[in-house]
């Protein structure tokens, strides 16, 4: 997780991310900052997948 973006969290923030390389198995993380301490949760494992095609406005 790249320090810059956990540094943008408010006090009390919380990043939520699929954490791995894309296109194969990854892990669904959570990143919470309280003061000065970051704690980061390993969730469970996901696959996260660019939308293809159109997507329609209605």
């Amino acid at each position: 997780i790249h320090p810059p973006l956990v540094a943008q969290l408010a006090d009390g923030g919380r990043l939520v991310l699929p954490l791995g390389s894309p296109y194969t198995w990854q892990t669904l993380t959570i990143v919470e900052k309280h003061g000065n301490e970051t704690t980061v949760k390993y969730l469970f494992p996901v696959v996260f997948v660019p939308m293809t095609g159109r997507i329609e406005e209605g």
